[in-house]
């Protein structure tokens, strides 16, 4: 069998981004752009930037954010989502506003409960947010996340949790990768199917 070659194409330098900054948080979007927050001048204080056309723009300037971030998206009009994985949870679907939600001008606009031990959040173009979890969140019986995978509309409503239809639990998410409004692929411990959610259902599945 004839071994197939590939490639690695640079798409944007980012270092002169970081000269005087920690990057903090990081996020792929749907058209291969990137966005990213790196540490501002003032304590708990976020530069945000995106890549475009092999360009890297500063979007916004966020200061006073009293969370630690770790995830960061882009929604619908004009907003940017920072997401710090870890939360208290008080009781199922309550604790921490760990979701935080910011205008292109640095202004809070709301807080959302995410739960624990976020694995990773990626977000459809029409603003559905995906959010994947590892295994202290799915072992964590208070948590939201506790089926590894959940999905919530842009007001935090939760629209989405994942059942494994006899695939094998959710116990650590690996891999997900938000395709479009519709399509969702995930890759979990402990059984290792490569799953296809399409409109909240599983379409399709790949096992080792």
């Amino acid at each position: 069998m004839k071994e197939k070659s590939y490639s690695v194409q640079l798409l944007c330098d980012l270092s002169p981004s970081l000269n005087h900054g920690k990057l903090e948080a990081f996020g792929s979007l749907d058209n291969r752009d990137i966005v990213f927050a790196t540490s501002g001048e003032k304590f708990q204080s976020y530069r945000i930037f995106i890549s475009v056309a092999e360009q890297v723009i500063q979007l916004a300037e966020i200061e006073k954010e009293s969370l630690t971030q770790h995830h960061i998206q882009l929604l619908p009009e004009d907003r940017i989502l920072l997401v710090c994985a870890r939360a208290d949870c008080l009781s199922f679907g309550k604790g921490t506003l760990n979701g935080r939600i910011y205008g292109m001008d640095g202004r809070f606009l709301k807080g959302l409960h995410f739960g624990d031990a976020i694995e990773d959040i990626q977000v459809s173009p029409d603003g559905t947010i995906w959010g994947s979890f590892f295994d202290q969140g799915v072992l964590r019986h208070e948590n939201i996340g506790r089926s590894g995978l959940v999905a919530w509309n842009d007001q935090g409503e939760q629209v989405y949790d994942y059942s494994s239809s006899g695939l094998g639990i959710i116990m650590d998410c690996y891999a997900l990768n938000v395709e479009s409004n519709g399509v969702t692929w995930a890759y979990y411990y402990t059984d290792f199917p490569l799953v296809k959610i399409r409109d909240q259902a599983i379409v399709a599945y790949l096992s080792p």
